[in-house]
This record gives C-alpha cells, sequence and structure tokens, in this order.
C-alpha cells in the first residue's frame, strides 16, 4: 500500500480529498439542531387556514467505501501494468542492445583475426624476398671471389713465364760473354756474377713484394667488398625490422617516402629518431607514422660485425 501511495501520490491525493469532503458534508448535516415547534391550545379549528403541505424528505448521498477502495484498487492496477509494460520494454531494449554489443564484438574480433592473418602472410612474404635475395648477393660475392682469384692466378703464371724467358735470355747472353772474355774477365766476370746475384736477389725481393702488395690489396678489396655487403645487409635488417611496426594511417599516398635517420647506443637501443628529405607524397601523417614505427622497433638488431656498428643509421623508409 506505501509503495502504491508513493508511485501515484496525485491519485492518492484526489482520493483523500473526496474523502475529506464527504465525511465534512455528512458532519454538517448531522450536525444541524432540530427547531423545537409552539404548541397552541386547542381551539376550534380555523376553516380558513389551509393545512400544511407536508415536505419530501431531503436526498441524501451515502459513499461507499468498498467502491472507493475498488475504484483505487482498479487505479493501482491500471498503474502497475503501466509499470510492468514498461519494466517489460525496457528490458527487451537492454536485450536488444547487449545482442548488438555482441554482435559488434563477434564481427570486430573477426576483423581483427584476419588483419593478423593478412600481416602474418605479408611478414613472411618479406622474409622470403630478403632471404632470396640475401642468397642472389652472396652467390655474386662468390663470383666476384673466384673471378678475381682466375685473374690473380692468371697474372701470377704470366709473370712466371716472362721471368723464365728474361732467364733464358740472361743464361744465354752470360754464356756468351763468358765464352768471349773468360780469361780476359775473369775478375770481372766473378764481379759481376756477385752484381747479377745481387740484382737477381733484388728482383725476386721486389717481386715478392710486388706479390705480397698485390695480395694485401686483394684481401683489403675483399673484406671492403664484404663489409659493404654487410652493412648493406644491416641496413635492410634494420628498414625491414621498422617495416614490421608500421601501421598504415588512412588515407596514406603509396609514393610517400622519407629519409629516417635513427640515433642509437652500442646495445642497440634508439635514442633519437628523425625524419628526413621527404617528398611531396609524404604528408604529417606520414611522417608521425613513420616515426612511430620506430619508436615501435624499441630495440635495434645487432650488426653482423663489431666494425659494422654506427652510432647513426640512415636509409630510405617507404613502406
Amino acid at each position: 500500500m506505501i509503495r502504491f501511495v508513493l508511485r501515484h501520490p496525485l491519485a492518492t491525493l484526489a482520493a483523500l480529498v473526496v474523502h475529506g469532503l464527504l465525511f465534512i458534508l455528512l458532519w454538517w448535516s448531522w450536525s444541524q439542531p432540530a427547531k423545537p415547534r409552539a404548541v397552541a391550545a386547542p381551539s376550534e379549528p380555523d376553516r380558513s387556514i389551509q393545512p400544511r403541505q407536508s415536505l419530501p424528505p431531503m436526498k441524501t448521498f451515502a459513499v461507499d467505501q468498498k467502491l472507493v477502495q475498488q475504484q483505487l484498487e482498479k487505479i493501482r492496477r491500471q498503474e502497475e501494468a503501466k509499470r510492468r509494460r514498461a519494466e517489460q520494454l525496457r528490458k527487451q531494449a537492454e536485450a536488444e542492445r547487449r545482442r548488438l554489443a555482441a554482435l559488434k564484438r563477434q564481427r570486430e574480433l573477426e576483423r581483427r583475426k584476419a588483419e593478423e592473418a593478412r600481416r602474418r602472410a605479408e611478414a613472411e612474404r618479406k622474409r622470403l624476398l630478403a632471404e632470396k635475395k640475401k642468397a642472389e648477393a652472396l652467390k655474386k660475392a662468390a663470383e666476384e671471389a673466384a673471378r678475381k682469384k682466375a685473374e690473380a692466378e692468371r697474372k701470377a703464371q704470366e709473370l712466371k713465364r716472362q721471368q723464365q724467358l728474361a732467364a733464358e735470355k740472361k743464361r744465354r747472353l752470360e754464356e756468351e760473354l763468358r765464352r768471349k772474355a773468360e780469361e780476359k774477365k775473369r775478375l770481372e766476370e766473378a764481379a759481376r756474377q756477385a752484381r747479377l746475384k745481387r740484382e737477381r736477389e733484388e728482383e725476386a725481393a721486389r717481386l715478392r713484394e710486388q706479390l705480397l702488395a698485390e695480395e694485401r690489396q686483394r684481401q683489403e678489396a675483399e673484406r671492403r667488398q664484404r663489409l659493404a655487403q654487410l652493412r648493406e645487409l644491416y641496413i635492410s635488417q634494420i628498414a625491414a625490422r621498422v617495416k614490421e611496426n608500421w601501421r598504415t594511417p588512412a588515407r596514406i599516398n603509396p609514393e610517400a617516402q622519407c629519409d629516417l635517420e635513427i640515433t642509437q647506443k652500442p646495445d642497440g637501443r634508439i635514442v633519437s629518431v628523425k625524419v628526413l628529405n621527404c617528398n611531396k607524397a609524404a604528408d604529417k601523417p606520414f611522417r608521425i607514422a613513420a616515426e612511430r614505427a620506430v619508436w615501435r622497433t624499441g630495440t635495434l638488431p645487432p650488426p653482423p660485425e663489431k666494425d659494422l656498428f654506427e652510432p647513426t643509421i640512415r636509409f630510405v623508409f617507404k613502406p
């Protein structure tokens, strides 16, 4: 009953006002005193006086408390039905909202799974492409080393042949000179032999030094070439790591590219990132996304050799 009064204060107030008015009317009708009539001595009735006509009784209306309670109960049931209907509609709306939210979450999960599968496939494709490029680079390096080795062997054989021809020519000249002036120039021949021996030793030493210098140059060239190839591979690994952390912003131009200058510590931790030399297609969102991709990488991969470490790495970034 109290809950009904709290939920329907206007209906309750109206019922109380009606009951109060009815109670006041009944109390007022009951509280009026009856007027006394004067009693006259019996006398001869006056024939001229007409007898008073009796007045009809005053009609009164009694309020049926049961009927009022029935009306109040009916109003309460109607209000309760309205409340249950509103509650039912609210529950149905809440259930529909939850169903739509669950459907939205399911679609978002499916979209994320598809995106993850696409990223994995793209990463696998890039990895296979990098391995293919690496194998091709190693093959080219091996072919170049074999060519240089064959060229060095050919030069050595040619030099040996020339030395043999020179020695043969010199031997014939010496024999001719000995035949012509063996007796006359025996002492000179001894001195000449000593001089020739010294010259041969000097020539041999010069040739050995020349061969050693050529060998050192060849080794240095091979080392520089190998380091250049390793550095290119190292830069490619860094660029691939950054591309793995690339998140494509909306409406990106496929022709956009910039130079990324990364400063790192010896352990590979990134200290700073600069986006430089961007073309016209690289707008501000692209530059911000490129810088975030570098920071998202966290730590750069170590170089294949310590000599290749550079505090500042710079390369062209085009996702």
